[in-house]
C-alpha cells in the first residue's frame, strides 16, 4: 500500500460507521486502496461494537481509553511511524465527506479521484502535509489561525484580530486546485507524509495538550521553511455529528 487511513472515534460506533460510508461514497479508493486503522478512543465500553465494524470494513482496531483528542492524534502519528506506507490520511469520525454544494468561499465540495490526486500532489510537490478542507468549523484557511489567536490574546478584552494567511502560489493538478504558503496545521482532515509526521508530531516537545499548542509549534517550522504545507481549494468535509457522546470526552 502507498497510504494508510486513520479514523479517531469516541463512544459512537454508528458515527464511525457513517464516516466509513461517506468515504466509500465519495471515493471508494479510500477504502479499497489503503491500510485502514481505527483509533478507538473510548476504551473497552464499546469494543465489541467497534470490532464488528472493523471486521466488516477490514480496519485494524487500535483500542485506547479516552486519551483525549490530541492524545489520540499523537497515537496515530506514532503508529504510522512503525509501518512502511508513504502517506496517511487522518479523519475524526464526525468529519464526513459531502459531494454536493459549495463552501462559503464558493469552493466545490467534490473532486473526482481525490485519493489518487492528493497523493500525486504530495509526491510532485514534496509537501509535508496537505489539508483537505479550506473551510473548518470555527476557522477557515484564508486566516492564519495561529497568528490571529496570538494577536487576539495579546490585545486582551476578548478582542478578535484576524490575520490573513500568507499564500505563495496557487496551483492545480488534474483540475484539483491547491494553495501553498504559511498554512497552519489543525486536526481537520489532512494527508501527511512520513517526513511531515516526524517533523510535526514525533519531534514535538508537546506530545499532547491543546490543538493550538501543537499548531503554534508547527507553524514556526512552516514559516521558517522547515515544513512545507498546503491546502486544497476545496471543501469536501462537513462536520456532522449524528450520534452524541454518552460519556465525557477529554478535549486535550
Amino acid at each position: 500500500m502507498t497510504a494508510s487511513i486513520y479514523i479517531t472515534s469516541f463512544g459512537a460506533p454508528s458515527q464511525f460507521s457513517q464516516m466509513i460510508e461517506s468515504l466509500k461514497n465519495y471515493d471508494s479508493d479510500f477504502i479499497t486502496k489503503t491500510n485502514k486503522y481505527l483509533i478507538n478512543n473510548s476504551g473497552d465500553n464499546y469494543f465489541n461494537e467497534y470490532q464488528q465494524i472493523c471486521d466488516r470494513w477490514n480496519f485494524t482496531h487500535l483500542n485506547y481509553n479516552n486519551l483525549g483528542i490530541m492524545g489520540a492524534r499523537f497515537e496515530a502519528a506514532r503508529h504510522f511511524n512503525t509501518i512502511s506506507d508513504e502517506f496517511y490520511f487522518y479523519f475524526e469520525d464526525d468529519m464526513l465527506l459531502e459531494k454536493s454544494g459549495q463552501c462559503k468561499f464558493g469552493f466545490s465540495r467534490f473532486s473526482q479521484r481525490i485519493y489518487e490526486k492528493t497523493i500525486e500532489i504530495m509526491k510532485r510537490e514534496s509537501f509535508d502535509f496537505l489539508k483537505l478542507n479550506f473551510t473548518e468549523v470555527r476557522m477557515s484557511n484564508d486566516c492564519d489561525w495561529v497568528r490571529s489567536l496570538e494577536l487576539s490574546n495579546s490585545m486582551g478584552f476578548g478582542r478578535k484580530i484576524w490575520v490573513k494567511t500568507k499564500f505563495n502560489q496557487i496551483s492545480t493538478w488534474k483540475s484539483l486546485p491547491y494553495a501553498t504558503g504559511e498554512v497552519y496545521l489543525s486536526n481537520w482532515p489532512v494527508i501527511m507524509s512520513k517526513r511531515g509526521n516526524k517533523l510535526c508530531y514525533l519531534e514535538s516537545k508537546i506530545q499532547g495538550g491543546l490543538e493550538h499548542h501543537l499548531a503554534k509549534e508547527v507553524h514556526i517550522k512552516v514559516i521558517s521553511g522547515q515544513v512545507k504545507s498546503a491546502v486544497l481549494l476545496l471543501s469536501p468535509v462537513l462536520h456532522q455529528r449524528i450520534e452524541n457522546y454518552k460519556e465525557t470526552r477529554i478535549e486535550s
